[in-house]
């Protein structure tokens, strides 16, 4: 999921959620700890390093976390639940709450598109990647739990 937000990012020019998850909680930050914040680490080239980094770590544990429990929960069933759930878990609803906690960055394009045009691209970006992790998830899953 990470290297298909990165090839998005590159080939697309879309503000992942790597890079805007920082820019829509620094605006919860009151500009006097924002800028001892900035002093302490270095700049705001550092800053904003550390907010991509933390936002790539923070996504790799929840997706280990979420692969966790879906291999606790397969286990438990012995069964293949369809698609529709893995789906509904690990694509409809981070979509759904990625839309609505990034929403006023989501307009956010490097190459300059207009602000809807972008938000709609940075969604359908955001679904191919939970699509990817999430097929990626549950056949990886099969193939390494198969007995034959």
């Amino acid at each position: 999921m990470s290297f298909a937000m990165l090839l998005l990012a590159w080939v697309f020019q879309i503000a992942t959620p790597l890079v805007i998850l920082g820019d829509r909680l620094s605006v919860f930050i009151s500009p006097k700890p924002f800028f001892w914040i900035m002093g302490r680490v270095g700049g705001y080239n550092h800053l904003k390093q550390l907010g991509v980094g933390s936002s790539m770590l923070g996504q790799v544990l929840v997706g280990a976390i979420g692969g966790m429990l879906y291999g606790m929960v397969r286990r438990k069933q012995q069964q293949h639940f369809g698609y529709r759930w893995t789906f509904l878990i690990f694509v409809a609803l981070p979509l759904v709450v990625s839309a609505i906690l990034l929403w006023p960055v989501l307009g956010t394009h490097y190459g300059g598109m207009p602000i809807d045009a972008a938000r709609l691209i940075s969604l359908l970006g955001l679904a191919i990647s939970f699509l990817l992790f999430e097929r990626v998830l549950v056949l990886g899953f099969d193939f390494l739990t198969s007995r034959g």
